[in-house]
C-alpha cells in the first residue's frame, strides 16, 4: 500500500490533503488487487440464491447477463451520445451534412418532397432518418439489431423534453482517462424536444435483415441512404446488387462511411473484404453511374474527454441508377 509522509509541511492543510490522497489511492489499489474478486464471489453467491428462489415462467431460470450482450448495451450508450446529444453533433454533422445538402439541392421544392421515398438501411437509433423526414421526405428506416430497435423506439416515442434523461456512458472506461471526473461525467439526452405528435407521419421504421426486407421491394425507392452501413455486409456485393434492385430507375444512392468490415475477424462467418477501388468498380459494373466521390474526415462514438481519439477517412459517393432508354 502507498504510504505518504505527512507532518513535514508547514501548511497543515497540505498534510490533510496528503492523508486524503493516501486514503483514495489505497482504496483504488485495494479494489484493483482484491475488490473485483470479492465482488465476483459475492455476486456468485447472490445469483445462486436467486436461482434457488426465483423460477421464471416456462421453466426458465434467472441468469447473469451475457458479456456479449453487455457489450451491446455499452455500445448503445455511446450510440445515444452520437445520435441524440449535443456532444455528438460534430460527429453527426461531419457525415450527415453532405447527405442533407445533396438531397436539398436535388429536391429543392419542399412541397414535393413527400413524394420522394427514401430508405435508410442500418438506421441505428434513427436520427438520420428522423432528420430526413423532418425535411419533408417519406422515409423508411431499417434496422436489424434488437437493442438498437428498442432504443430507437424509446428515443422517438418516449422522449419529449430536451435533456430529460441522463446516462454515464464512460463510467466503465479504464484506459486513456484524464481524470475520474471524465470517467463519471454525465451526458444528457435528447438534444431536441418534440411533442407527442411531432414524429413525422411520413417516417416509419421496419425491423429485419436488409437483404430479406428488400426481396419484395424491387424499384420501390427514389433514394437509398447508407451511412456507416455497407461494411456490415458479409458479402458487400449482395448489398450493392440489392440497392440497385430496390431503387427506381433514375433513383440515387448516397453512401458515407469507412470499410471496417464487421465479420472480418469471425472465423465461423463468411466475409468478403474488398478495398474501396474494387467496391467502386463493382458499383459501376452493377449498372450505377457514379456522379460524385469524396473523402470526409470523421469520428465515430468517441469519448471527447479521452486520450484516445480514433479518426476515420470516410468514403462519400453518389451513384444513380440509369433510366432505361
Amino acid at each position: 500500500m502507498l504510504s505518504l509522509k505527512a507532518g513535514t509541511c508547514e501548511d497543515m492543510a497540505v498534510d490533510d490533503e496528503i492523508r486524503e490522497a493516501e486514503k483514495i489511492f489505497n482504496a483504488f489499489l485495494s479494489y484493483a488487487l482484491f475488490g473485483r474478486e470479492m465482488t465476483y464471489h459475492r455476486w456468485d453467491i447472490f445469483v445462486e440464491s436467486l436461482l434457488r428462489k426465483e423460477l421464471l415462467p416456462n421453466g426458465l431460470y434467472s441468469r447473469r447477463p451475457d458479456p456479449h450482450y453487455m457489450s451491446k448495451v455499452l455500445s448503445t450508450l455511446r450510440q445515444i451520445v452520437r445520435e441524440w446529444t449535443v456532444e455528438g453533433k460534430p460527429e453527426r454533422d461531419a457525415t450527415y451534412a453532405p447527405i442533407m445538402e445533396y438531397l436539398r439541392k436535388r429536391y429543392p421544392n419542399v412541397d414535393d418532397r413527400g413524394g420522394v421515398s427514401i430508405m435508410v438501411p442500418g438506421s441505428g437509433l434513427g436520427r438520420l432518418a428522423f432528420e430526413l423526414a423532418k425535411e419533408g421526405f417519406t422515409v423508411e428506416g431499417n434496422e436489424y439489431s434488437m437493442v438498437m430497435l428498442m432504443t430507437s423506439s424509446f428515443m422517438l416515442n418516449a422522449c419529449y423534453e430536451v435533456n430529460e434523461h441522463t446516462i454515464y456512458p464512460y463510467a466503465l472506461d479504464k484506459s486513456n482517462c484524464w481524470s475520474y471526473e471524465d470517467q463519471t461525467r454525465p451526458v444528457y439526452f435528447p438534444d431536441i424536444g418534440k411533442s407527442r405528435d411531432e414524429v413525422p407521419p411520413n417516417f416509419s421504421m421496419i425491423a429485419g435483415d436488409f437483404l430479406e426486407i428488400a426481396q419484395s421491394r424491387a424499384s420501390s425507392f427514389d433514394c437509398i441512404v447508407t451511412a456507416w452501413f455497407i461494411d456490415t455486409a458479409k458479402n458487400i456485393i449482395d448489398y450493392i446488387e440489392t440497392i440497385y434492385k430496390i431503387l427506381k430507375p433514375g433513383g440515387v444512392w448516397l453512401n458515407v462511411g469507412p470499410l471496417t468490415y464487421h465479420y472480418e475477424d469471425m472465423m465461423d462467418e463468411m466475409s468478403i473484404e474488398l478495398p474501396y477501388d474494387e467496391v467502386m468498380r463493382i458499383v459501376r459494373l452493377t449498372g450505377f453511374i457514379v456522379e460524385k466521390e469524396d473523402r470526409i474526415i470523421s469520428y465515430y462514438t468517441i469519448n471527447r474527454s479521452s486520450m484516445l481519439q480514433n479518426q476515420y477517412t470516410c468514403a462519400f459517393f453518389v451513384a444513380t441508377k440509369p433510366v432505361p432508354q
